[in-house]
């Protein structure tokens, strides 16, 4: 057996091969998951009181609903996601500082 630079990759039964979002090198999916919300929250593709879906996350990667909710759950550890009791996920509104105040 030989190393290769390639990047993991995923095999799924009846899916295409997973590939891992650009710059993800750890071979556990919750983490790509994790990493490529991480991306779409930066490039302001999912902004401020928008729900993330477990439903939609599980159809988008071809994964079960764990695996989603593990990514889900990383990122509301990391401050980026909060969770809702019969909500569910939503990117949290930041409070903006009242512009007549000082620091």
């Amino acid at each position: 057996m030989t190393a290769t630079s390639e990047q993991p990759t995923t095999r799924i039964p009846g899916q295409a091969r997973l590939t891992p979002p650009p710059g993800t090198t750890d071979p556990r999916l919750w983490v790509w998951i994790a990493d490529d919300l991480r991306q779409q929250l930066a490039n302001g593709q999912i902004t401020a009181g928008d729900p993330v879906s477990i439903t939609h996350l599980t159809g988008q990667w071809h994964v079960c609903r764990q695996t989603v909710s593990k990514a889900l759950r990383a990122l509301v550890k990391d401050g980026l996601l909060i969770c809702c009791p019969g909500l569910g996920y939503r990117v949290p509104w930041h409070s903006q500082p009242d512009p007549g105040t000082t620091t």
